[in-house]
């Protein structure tokens, strides 16, 4: 086996490093490695992703995480342990362990070892070479302490799973002395290098990012950026070499020794449906065929073989797929909207192709009459899971989540973490702040930037002449510009997914690392790409400004016309009713009877982009 560094951040170890999960897959391969670690501070946000590129180029995936805790000896300070999962119940620790992590966040109480010390089965545990309580204890003259710190970690660790890091950086006294220890405790000792960045020139890049996170100024960024830094990915032989050469050829047979041993495969699964409670008990699948019988036999087409054989039909891939507790979840947050009511929309996309979602009022267009395939909703031949939208006014979506969290617990319902970038004006804002420009400098380098969606530094620079200048004017400005353009794109910071919920029939902990989302809710560490993959479902509540507008709209319609539906409107009934386009942005809709006129007017529909003629 070759060398592996087992300390390795990436660019999800927020404003920290500037490695992008496959680029350091890819650069791994290249560089010969055999086998990668992912150890970003507290979070697992990249694991999934890192795991699947490991597999995809061949490079064995060490899926770890290193945890900041703080000290349990009094130091006003926080400090780092590497942990590496050895196998399935180590990784389930380590959701564990980040989760409690980033839970702790409300309480703000101290985070320490004894609040991890019963989640270590199954973890590699290594007491890194820097920034590790350990060694601040020697450095201050501590060594009881220390010795005793280390006992307290032997004391929950696996046995023959706990490791001292050495790093060529430290002192030779240091190294000596640590060495010293783990033979007296019979624990060992692995080579561990700082990786933050892939290449020794991205370290200028790397100390922009901390600074964005600390609001920390560079004086002279010019003569900083001519240093080269020393923790990047070299190629493995080159680390080799330096631990060879520094006489550490038995940390690297237990290095691989380590490597050999963890033998870890993330769970991957269908979404496991939390099981929907029935009345009297009935299956699920019992009481959906109830319930849609029911709507049938009310409907004027009860007596329509066409739609009987519809229904049967869909009832039975629906059964055949394991799919009717969720046609059951999303009725039942439909019947809640409606009861309360809370407007929703006609539904979306290939699910207004299910007659049962028609019957169960999921959505209101009649498949049959337009010739709506159910197939193109819900296949058979293909096993994944149906996605069907709902849209809700944006002003009521609060209530609704409350009621599906309420409901199935707060253990099995969470948020979807989302991540904003650092977007073309973002990147150059808050660069030019680490290089010292003053606010009105920066303002006037951002409105350089065309304001185009989703737009980037290099079509910035082709489009307009005046950043052109800009960046030609000196030599500052065009490093200000490519620095920029180093780190545009990547994750400054995360937020709530404006949709998605995730909803589990286990514990969340189970399935995805959490961590404090908004109205007291959980949010997946995992993003929405990756939350079906460990088996969670994943649905979508879209909050829509347009239905809250309705949804006011047609409550002042009732207070003029009470039985007034807007489900059976009778088009006759208006003298026109037109929509055409001002420009690109906003309708007009002209209605001449008078009571629905004045009703938009009071509503002020122009702050929406709508005119009322």
């Amino acid at each position: 086996m070759s060398f592996v560094p087992l300390q390795v951040l990436s660019s999800y170890s927020l404003l920290s490093s500037p490695i992008k999960i496959n680029d350091l897959v890819t650069a791994a391969k290249n560089r010969g490695y055999q086998a990668m670690a992912l150890t970003d501070n507290n979070t697992m946000y990249g694991t999934v992703e890192f795991y699947q590129a490991c597999i995809k180029n061949e490079v064995k995936p060490l899926v770890g995480l290193t945890i900041w805790l703080d000290s349990a000896t009094g130091i006003d300070n926080q400090f780092a342990l590497v942990l590496l999962a050895k196998n399935v119940k180590g990784y389930h620790h380590l959701m564990q362990i980040s989760s409690a992590k980033m839970t702790n966040n409300e309480q703000k109480q101290k985070f320490i070892f004894d609040d991890i010390q019963d989640m270590l089965g199954g973890l590699i545990v290594i007491v890194p070479s820097q920034r590790s309580e350990m060694t601040e204890l020697l450095e201050r003259g501590l060594s009881g302490d220390a010795v005793q710190l280390l006992e307290q970690y032997q004391q929950f660790a696996d046995s023959k799973a706990l490791y001292l890091g050495i790093n060529l950086k430290q002192t030779n006294i240091m190294r000596q002395t640590l060495i010293q220890i783990a033979e007296k405790h019979e624990i060992g000792c692995l080579p561990l290098p700082n990786v933050e960045y892939l290449d020794s020139e991205d370290h200028f890049a790397t100390q922009v990012l901390k600074d964005i996170a600390t609001g920390e100024v560079i004086n002279h960024p010019e003569i900083l950026a001519k240093d080269l830094g020393n923790n990047w990915l070299k190629p493995s032989d080159v680390f080799e070499k330096e631990y060879l050469d520094a006489g550490y050829e038995g940390l690297l047979k237990q290095l691989d020794d380590v490597v050999e041993q963890i033998n870890m495969e993330i769970p991957f699964a269908q979404p496991q449906l939390p099981e929907f409670q029935t009345p009297n008990a009935e299956t699920s699948t019992q009481y959906l065929e109830d319930l849609c019988h029911q709507q049938l036999e009310q409907s004027e087409n009860a007596q329509n073989v066409e739609y009987q054989q519809r229904l049967e039909r869909e009832l039975d891939i629906i059964q055949s797929m394991g799919f009717a507790d969720y046609f059951l979840i999303i009725h039942d947050v439909v019947q809640f909207a409606h009861q309360n009511h809370i407007l929703t929309g006609p539904g979306r996309g290939s699910a207004a192709g299910s007659l049962v979602a028609y019957l169960l009022g999921i959505t209101s267009v009649d498949p049959i009459e337009y010739g709506l395939l159910f197939e193109r909703f819900l296949n058979p031949e293909r096993a994944q899971m149906p996605d069907i939208d709902l849209d809700i006014p944006d002003d009521k979506r609060e209530l609704i989540l409350k009621y599906v969290h309420d409901k199935y617990g707060h253990q099995h319902v969470g948020q979807i973490i989302t991540f904003g970038t650092l977007a073309a004006k973002q990147a150059i804002r808050d660069v030019a702040r680490v290089f010292g420009e003053m606010p009105n400098k920066i303002n006037q380098i951002s409105a350089l930037i065309p304001s185009e969606l989703n737009i980037t530094l290099e079509r910035a620079l082709a489009k307009s002449t005046r950043l052109q200048e800009f960046v030609r004017t000196s030599e500052r400005n065009r490093f200000m510009f490519e620095t920029a353009q180093r780190l545009e794109g990547l994750p400054r910071h995360f937020s709530t997914h404006a949709a998605g919920i995730v909803l589990s029939q286990q514990n969340l902990i189970e399935t995805t690392p959490v961590q404090d989302g908004n109205e007291g809710m959980l949010m997946s560490q995992y993003s929405k790409n990756y939350v079906e993959r460990v088996g969670l479902l994943k649905m979508d509540f879209l909050g829509l400004r347009n239905l809250s507008l309705m949804a006011n709209i047609l409550e002042q319609v009732h207070q003029i016309k009470p039985n007034f539906d807007i489900e059976k409107i009778d088009l006759n009934d208006a003298k026109t009713l037109q929509l055409f386009q001002r420009g690109d942005t906003s309708g007009v809709f002209q209605f001449e009877s008078a009571g629905i006129r004045n009703v938009l007017r009071k509503v002020k529909p122009d702050r929406f982009g709508l005119v009322v003629a």
